[in-house]
């Protein structure tokens, strides 16, 4: 324990709790929705939990130490914790399992998102047993062994720490201020977000359409967030952290009001090639109208996060030439079989070659005709309307020409 008693490990345990539930304050003020998945609001409910079943513990240990003077040693607060006052015994393994439970469903739900995390689920989840059981287990067995001590143990114990009745109170008077500052703390952030609400709700918001409907968008609210609010299901397998890119929509009208991405969403989208126009909806902040499609359905799971960007489509406007062959079911009534393949063959093959030579794109075959897209690849649809010019002038000459060599 010497490591963490000194003015450096106080300050990194200090820090690190405050880096952290800073962070679990700011998490619950900036959200602009508290239509929360259940593993979500289980999280979020546990560490909130833990700073009260915490505040009793440091009371007794260090805070006790720098402001009282005790010795905070092992058998002192084993002591403490089993003989003289039991229910802290109880709230302390409470604190151990709330921990470790807020920990996992943390853990559990970050991992999930990566590929091999289902053949070390087992292995991880019988570990996740294990250690708080084994946890548990030593502390039972070490609280045991003193309850079994005799009076004077336990006298010597509190005397070694320099711990009386009055020390005892004034911990109990730290821990009730930490819990009450705790509270303060909580309520401040709910009530902040909550009057920030009320502010943004009396002027008018930017829209977001959606397929089903149209949304108000709260200033600083996310996509998903806008969503989640008017009760619409939307796919967010990692709880809007942008990590397993299900909550991926389609930005249409709106998009040039949009940041770039950056950050997580920027590398999330790389990694699965996002196409233009796709957006991450927990990520984006609109403060402009915003129309969007979801790209993915409202229960997918956490492995249909890594299907590529671009397998769904995405919407161009393009040329569409349809091409028939006239009088084909003369043609074919008045031809063996062999030589309508024969014919048809060659017809198909010069349209294609045509189609090939002016930038175009054979798409199908039906029959005795075709379908061919021109301008898939240019930003400018006029190009596609000219090359398909093209390539019915070239189709023509073609068919001029097959036509003299099967005239016999």
């Amino acid at each position: 324990m010497a490591p963490w008693r000194s003015a450096f490990g106080t300050a990194l345990l200090l820090g690190a709790f405050l880096v952290h539930y800073g962070n679990a304050l700011w998490s619950i003020y900036v959200r602009r929705s508290l239509r929360l998945r259940r593993w979500e609001w289980a999280q979020l409910g546990l560490g909130l939990c833990i700073p009260l079943l915490l505040a009793l513990h440091i009371a007794t240990t260090r805070i006790s130490e720098a402001a009282l003077g005790t010795d905070s040693t092992y058998t002192y607060i084993l002591t403490l914790q089993w003989v003289v006052l039991p229910y802290h015994a109880a709230i302390h393994a409470t604190a151990l399992l709330t921990l470790w439970v807020h920990a996992c469903i943390g853990l559990h739900f970050w991992l999930r998102t990566k590929r091999g995390y289902p053949q070390w689920r087992t292995g991880l989840g019988v570990f996740a047993l294990l250690f708080p059981t084994l946890a548990l287990a030593g502390y039972v067995s070490a609280g045991a062994d003193i309850v079994q001590k005799d009076d004077k143990f336990v006298q010597q114990a509190l005397e070694d720490a320099n711990a009386t009745a009055d020390t005892r109170a004034k911990t109990d008077r730290y821990a009730l201020a930490i819990i009450g500052a705790h509270g303060a703390l909580v309520l401040l952030a709910f009530g902040a977000r909550s009057l920030r609400r009320r502010i943004q709700e009396s002027r008018r918001p930017p829209v977001l359409t959606h397929p089903s409907c149209a949304l108000p968008i709260l200033p600083g609210a996310t996509v998903l967030e806008t969503l989640r609010d008017h009760g619409i299901p939307h796919a967010s397998v990692c709880g809007g952290r942008a990590r397993c890119t299900t909550c991926r929509i389609q930005v249409g009208r709106g998009l040039e009001t949009l940041p770039p991405p950056m950050g997580l969403e920027a590398k999330a989208l790389e990694r699965i090639g996002a196409t233009p126009g796709m957006r991450l909806a927990c990520q984006i902040r609109p403060s402009a109208d915003i129309a969007v499609t979801p790209l993915l359905a409202a229960d997918a799971s956490a492995n249909d996060g890594f299907t590529p960007g671009g397998l769904e489509g995405s919407e161009r406007l393009v040329t569409v030439m349809f091409i028939d062959l006239r009088g084909s079911t003369t043609l074919g009534e008045a031809k063996l079989p062999y030589d309508v393949l024969f014919i048809l063959n060659r017809f198909f093959s010069e349209m294609n070659q045509a189609i090939a030579a002016s930038n175009g794109h054979y798409s199908q075959f039906t029959g005795d005709g075709l379908m061919a897209l021109y301008g898939l690849e240019s930003a400018d649809p006029a190009h596609g309307v000219l090359d398909a010019l093209r390539g019915a002038r070239g189709m023509l000459m073609r068919l001029e020409r097959l036509n003299g060599e099967l005239k016999s």
